[in-house]
């Protein structure tokens, strides 16, 4: 499982990673030296950059919905344990 956890953050980490731009232009050349003096992003960049906080606002949205079923089962658990704490009590 934790093995799996850190490939999974492992290829996030890759995809954001640049890649080199086969179009070479004025344009192309502008930018790479923006990116080098002030480390400006490229819109691909942001774009790979933007799918994963998506990925990880989805994975957020998966737990805070099964925390919100599972809430109703450890109140209930809660309950009943106190209950029982109260019967036992006299014995």
């Amino acid at each position: 499982m934790f093995v799996k956890i850190l490939e999974d953050k492992l290829l996030d980490f890759y995809q954001i990673l640049p890649r080199p731009d086969p179009r070479r232009g004025l344009l192309n050349l502008g930018v790479n030296i923006l990116k080098t003096i002030f480390g400006t992003a490229t819109v691909s960049e942001v774009h790979e950059l933007q799918g994963v906080l998506d990925d990880l606002q989805n994975r957020n949205s998966d737990i805070v919905h099964s925390l919100a079923n599972q809430l109703p089962y450890i109140n209930k658990v809660a309950d009943t344990t106190s209950l029982n704490t109260e019967h036992c009590e006299p014995f």
